[in-house]
């Protein structure tokens, strides 16, 4: 049976708390971590292209980079050519990164079965390989993409290739699923460890392609004690969870409509599962009345599904 906080969403803090809290207090190791995400992606990248296929990494200096680092690693292992770019250079990586650097080009010393190439240039003038892995940005990026990155996305996304994003497109803002000037778009985005606000908001749908999620060896009891259903909306309109407790304030509600009140219109013939959806997501992030608008040819069909939530038949 899947954990269940696999099926929970996650602002960037949490995801970072239970992460840190991972490493630091239960003891497994950052660079195992990565190593454990790394083998999961690589597995679905290799089984998606065809062998052998040369494939273009691009890097940023934090954690995301080490990520598709060690992808690249992992890929070059098993008889794929992989070249490697630094948009904003080598200085300065983060420590699990620069570890897989180094690991990298001992193999590029030593040899493997597939071919590694560390570019020494920024940015190639173009991109020839089929397949490009976007390691530039993870969940921390909060400000606009600017310069030499900048100039990277829009070299990624003009290139024509399949490109798989590392936990999440280069661009794109974990907590809103805003973009942020410019995202890469991406064909698969591989999601580690827990699944983000931004995965699923916003401009997400556009950027994200499909979303693979990878599961790490979190501990239950690290997982922030948070509401199991998070919804974002805009930022001066935090998480139905926090309007929720906005409403509420200090004491319990004394009616259902204290906890607030959801109305769902829509459906038609063969096609109301996602009012269903909707409606029973709502009524489990505590909402105190959920309240299904329908025409009179539908109300059975909701009747058969939604027990809590009340329906209003339309004219």
């Amino acid at each position: 049976m899947a954990n269940p906080h696999y099926y929970r969403l996650f602002s960037a803090e949490e995801s970072r708390m239970v992460d840190a809290d991972t490493i630091g207090k239960f003891g497994i190791p950052g660079f195992t971590l990565m190593e454990l995400a790394a083998a999961q992606a690589s597995r679905h990248i290799s089984e998606s292209v065809s062998f052998g296929e040369e494939i273009t990494f691009f890097c940023g200096k934090g954690n995301n980079g080490g990520d598709a680092l060690a992808v690249a690693r992992h890929l070059a292992e098993s008889g794929f050519t992989v070249r490697i770019y630094f948009p904003g250079g080598t200085d300065g990586l983060s420590e699990d990164t620069g570890a897989n650097l180094k690991l990298l080009k001992k193999i590029q010393q030593k040899g493997t079965q597939g071919v590694v190439y560390v570019e020494k240039v920024a940015l190639p003038e173009k991109i020839t390989s089929p397949v490009v892995v976007d390691g530039l940005f993870g969940t921390g990026l909060s400000r606009e993409v600017e310069g030499v990155y900048r100039d990277a996305i829009n070299l990624i996304n003009k290139s024509g290739a399949r490109i798989f994003s590392m936990d999440i497109p280069s661009g794109l803002n974990s907590d809103t699923g805003r973009a942020m000037g410019v995202v890469v778009k991406a064909e698969k985005t591989f999601i580690f460890g827990t699944r983000k606000t931004g995965h699923y908001t916003g401009d997400a749908f556009d950027y994200c392609g499909e979303r693979v999620f990878c599961p790490l060896p979190f501990p239950s009891f690290l997982y922030p004690d948070s509401h199991p259903i998070r919804i974002f909306g805009l930022p001066s309109k935090p998480c139905i969870q926090y309007r929720l407790d906005a409403l509420r304030g200090e004491k319990r509600p004394r009616h259902k409509y204290e906890n607030g009140n959801v109305y769902i219109v829509g459906g038609s013939p063969g096609l109301t599962g996602a009012v269903v959806m909707a409606a029973k997501a709502a009524w489990r992030t505590g909402c105190g009345s959920v309240q299904v608008f329908c025409p009179p040819g539908l109300a059975s069909a909701y009747d058969a599904h939604l027990v809590e939530q009340t329906r209003t038949i339309l004219p």
